[in-house]
């Protein structure tokens, strides 16, 4: 007779529970639209990744490594690729032309997961002067040009700098501009003409816009400034009859927009004698 100890015993290991190992999912691929955009530009992820148990569900966290919020997205059964688009509105730190990101996907099954990353370079666009106009293409000696400056910048986070050389000699103006602005006007005073006797003169405005990231444009304009003639507004003798061999003093008054003109007087005293 047979040992019933023997009889039982496989019977008995195959009613024993068995520990079934989950099969973490695995990433195949991680692949970038492109590896270089230009910022305020979208890039497009595609991710392939695959698991040996098909009935497993899925979802997908993406660090777009720029401090925007954790993407994270839920997969239906059986589904086992999936792509994104993600916006990098700036190249961020400022002072850089371009700056590397790293993208960080994970994929997890509720029990493992797997993770691996990808790079993508977000390069600075230079700001570019759109219109430099002027209210008046002329204006008169100590009268102001007022300029306004139109540019584009896709860098929606940039900020930026203008500076104008106004073309007179004086120190150029230089102006911090707030974040998202695109147009700015700006006044400068002519006190002179600077002609040297020609009437008027034309002065070259030199105008830059640079943002934060080392990207700038420049363009020029010109006003012409033209002098005033100056103006007597008075004149008073001290006597108005006087005795022969007597003199006569004259006061004369005049104006001048013009605050840096020199000027000469001439007085013809009707005698015949030579103007002083």
């Amino acid at each position: 007779m047979r040992d019933s100890h023997h009889v039982l015993q496989p019977a008995l290991e195959a009613l024993e529970p068995r520990l079934l190992l989950n099969a973490a999912p695995e990433i195949v691929s991680l692949e970038l639209s492109a590896s270089a955009i230009d910022e305020n530009a979208s890039v497009t992820l595609t991710t392939t990744f695959t698991d040996e148990d098909p009935g497993d569900t899925h979802f997908a966290t993406i660090d777009w490594g720029d401090g925007t919020d954790v993407e994270t997205i839920f997969f239906a059964v059986g589904t086992r690729d999936f792509s994104r688009d993600h916006q990098y509105l700036d190249d961020d730190p400022t002072g850089t032309a371009s700056d590397p990101y790293t993208i960080t996907v994970t994929i997890n099954d509720g029990t493992d997961s797997d993770t691996d990353t990808v790079g993508v370079t977000v390069d600075n666009v230079a700001p570019a002067i759109t219109g430099l106009s002027l209210d008046s293409p002329a204006i008169d000696e100590n009268g102001t040009a007022n300029l306004t400056i139109d540019f584009d910048d896709p860098g929606t986070m940039d900020a930026h700098t203008v500076q104008i050389d106004w073309g007179d000699g004086s120190a150029a103006d230089v102006f911090a501009i707030t974040v998202g602005e695109r147009t700015f006007q700006a006044g400068h005073q002519y006190l002179d003409d600077g002609s040297g006797g020609a009437g008027s003169a034309d002065y070259t405005i030199s105008v830059s816009v640079t943002d934060d990231d080392t990207g700038s444009d420049s363009d020029s304009t010109t006003v012409t400034v033209n002098n005033v003639a100056p103006a007597i507004t008075g004149l008073l003798l001290d006597f108005s009859v006087i005795d022969e061999d007597g003199s006569v003093n004259l006061s004369a008054d005049f104006t001048d927009p013009g605050t840096l003109d020199e000027h000469t007087v001439e007085i013809d005293w009707g005698d015949g004698s030579a103007a002083d």
